[in-house]
């Protein structure tokens, strides 16, 4: 799932989505 960096610099939201490259 590719959600936008600014959902994935969300707090909590990055680990969530395994993105922590945003």
């Amino acid at each position: 799932m590719v959600a936008p960096c600014v959902v994935c610099l969300a707090p909590g939201n990055g680990k969530h989505f395994g993105v922590d490259a945003c």
